[in-house]
């Protein structure tokens, strides 16, 4: 993915780390959804009076705000490869074996 491979494997080595980020990313997206309700007119009455240009402004913010919550959550999510790895035989019959 597009996410930094250095940051990604410093997140599978430690969990608070990974969980950090998790927290950002609920965090921002409730925060996105609060600000928009609670600025909703005053976000409308900036955007009208020029919509191209405040328009494309507005677009941008936030495109660069659902980056930003979707790398967060990516992080935050990562699997720990380590003991997922031992997994694939779990059930007798089922895995590379077999």
């Amino acid at each position: 993915m597009f996410l930094n491979s250095p940051l990604k494997k410093f997140c599978l080595r430690n969990h608070c780390a990974a969980n950090a980020f998790l927290c950002f990313g609920i965090f921002q997206f409730v925060f996105t959804i609060w600000l928009a309700i609670e600025h909703q007119q005053t976000i409308l009455n900036w955007l009208f009076p020029n919509i191209l240009l405040h328009g494309a402004i507005f677009g941008l913010i936030c495109v660069a705000n659902m980056a930003l919550m979707a790398a967060c959550l990516c992080l935050g999510l990562s699997d720990c490869g380590q003991h997922s790895a031992n997994w694939t035989h779990t059930y007798r019959g089922r895995g590379r074996n077999a």
